[in-house]
């Protein structure tokens, strides 16, 4: 198949499926569909100029023949590029591929020895504190670095002994956090992180949007991390 086939073919598929999934018309061109979908999908956004350029390209390969001849084939970088914004929007990655899957909890009343002893133990910098049914906020490296600053050194054994609970306000990030399910995909997860008022410091990936209990968690993220991430999947191949 040559690279005019490919190309025509890509078209055709692109503009089918985001026609059928955003209920558009079913005889809307892909020109039509890239500038209604412009600000209603982050990856369309991101490539508008060259996804509008491939509609410019098509009409051009279709419409504009010399002797039924074809006049331009397609580059190679073309078909590449293009089908990878074909295949992300058909099939996007989901938090539950990116997630870091190993979450440890604690409770409210564990002591922060215990924290360090997990964060020795296992590396992590983020905690999820739960008292009960409720998730009080997720613990970070910033509550320990300030707890520690805090605390006069002939006292230190105490803070060791102190229940989580009691050191929240040390950490400032303690609420930043943002709630999703497993399923949820980078592009949404793109579009409501932009749509936050607030900071947002760790995303939680959870069974269910309501969070009640420790076991619901199946991942963590931090916000940062995520955000290079989501950029990445977004701008793509260069």
């Amino acid at each position: 198949m040559s690279n005019y086939e490919k190309f025509i073919v890509l078209c055709n598929k692109f503009t089918r499926f985001l026609s059928d999934t955003y209920n558009l018309k079913s005889t809307s061109t892909m020109g039509q569909v890239i500038r209604i979908l412009r600000h209603r999908h982050p990856l369309i956004k991101q490539h508008f100029e060259a996804l509008d350029s491939y509609a410019d390209l098509r009409n051009v390969l279709v419409h504009e023949k010399y002797d039924h001849v074809v006049l331009a084939q397609p580059s190679d970088h073309v078909i590449k590029h293009f089908n990878w914004i074909y295949e992300s929007i058909l099939t996007p990655i989901t938090l539950k591929e990116l997630m870091q899957k190993n979450v440890i909890s604690l409770h409210a009343h564990d002591t922060f020895e215990s924290l360090l002893n997990n964060i020795q133990r296992y590396g992590y910098t983020h905690y999820p504190i739960f008292e009960g049914n409720q998730c009080l906020g997720v613990f970070t490296d910033s509550g320990v670095t300030h707890a520690l600053a805090n605390t006069p050194f002939d006292v230190l054994k105490d803070l060791y002994q102190t229940p989580i609970k009691s050191l929240i306000s040390y950490d400032e990030h303690i609420g930043d956090v943002f709630i999703v399910t497993e399923d949820t995909s980078i592009f949404d997860e793109f579009d409501m992180l932009q749509q936050q008022q607030k900071t947002i410091e760790t995303v939680l990936i959870t069974t269910q949007k309501e969070l009640t209990h420790h076991k619901q968690i199946k991942g963590l993220i931090v916000s940062k991390a995520l955000m290079n991430i989501l950029e990445t999947h977004i701008i793509g191949p260069l």
